[in-house]
Formats: C-alpha cells, sequence, structure tokens
C-alpha cells in the first residue's frame, strides 16, 4: 500500500510543505516449506492475513519442492481460468 504524507517545516516559515510517498508493508503472502509426518516436503501460500490459500503435492526433496515454487511462482501471473462446473450447455 503506498500512502502521501504531508510534512509541514517547524520554524522556517519560508519554507513550503513537503509530500512524501512512503510503501507501507500491511503484511506479506508467503510460501511455507513444511515437512510431513513421512518426512516429504511440500509448501503451502499464505495470504497476508495468514490464511493458507494452496498447498502443494508431496515432495521427496526439499529442492523438488523449492522447484514447485519456482514454477507457480512463473506459472500463477499467466494462468487463465478454466472452469469446469459448467456442463455442455454451459449451465452450472
Amino acid at each position: 500500500m503506498q500512502m502521501i504524507i504531508r510534512v509541514t517545516p517547524l520554524g522556517n516559515p519560508n519554507m513550503s510543505d513537503v509530500y512524501i510517498m512512503v510503501n507501507i508493508k500491511m503484511g506479506t503472502s508467503k510460501f511455507i516449506i513444511r515437512k510431513s509426518e513421512d518426512n516429504q516436503f511440500y509448501f503451502v501460500l499464505e495470504a497476508t492475513n495468514g490464511e493458507v490459500i494452496a498447498t502443494s503435492e508431496m515432495y521427496t526433496t526439499k529442492d523438488s519442492c523449492l522447484n514447485g515454487i519456482d514454477s507457480v511462482r512463473r506459472n500463477a501471473p499467466i494462468a487463465v481460468l478454466d472452469d469446469q462446473t459448467k456442463n455442455h450447455e454451459g449451465i452450472q
């Protein structure tokens, strides 16, 4: 989130107000790598409010799990929505 703040200088009437744009970090979504009870790796994607919004498949190695995260980062921004809940007549 960006915010513009007006700063009024004190003690010098000849100076005008200054406007500063600042970035405010409200929360950050993040990938969290976890280990299952059978020692497999997986990741979850956590939203800024702390809610888990995606869970990955299981991976046998941490490197494979990291590759899965990289794949989501690359592919999610360009992914299209394929709504398969509609029947052949387009009715849900």
